[in-house]
């Protein structure tokens, strides 16, 4: 019998905004870079938010896996160092 796998969430980082000092004498350069600021703040918490629900769902998988498991085989269900 194969594992089973459950259904997983992609989590994508996303890439920091370049280093670029904003120029004062373009505005429109300097508001391209301050909303690629904003917009990868934004994502950051986006991608904060699915690791953190990714966490809590991993953990409560292996919470679960691990109870059936000991249901299962009692005693002999345990870890061992090879």
């Amino acid at each position: 019998m194969g594992s089973v796998v459950g259904a997983q969430s992609l989590c994508y980082r996303p890439e920091p905004p370049p280093d670029v000092a904003p120029p004062e004498d373009d505005p429109e350069l300097r508001a391209l870079l301050n909303d690629e600021y904003a917009r990868y703040l934004l994502d950051v918490e986006d991608y904060l938010n699915c690791a953190n629900d990714e966490a809590r769902d991993v953990i409560e998988e292996s919470r679960d896996v691990l109870a059936r498991w000991t249901a299962h085989f009692g005693a002999e269900a345990g870890i061992r160092a090879e």
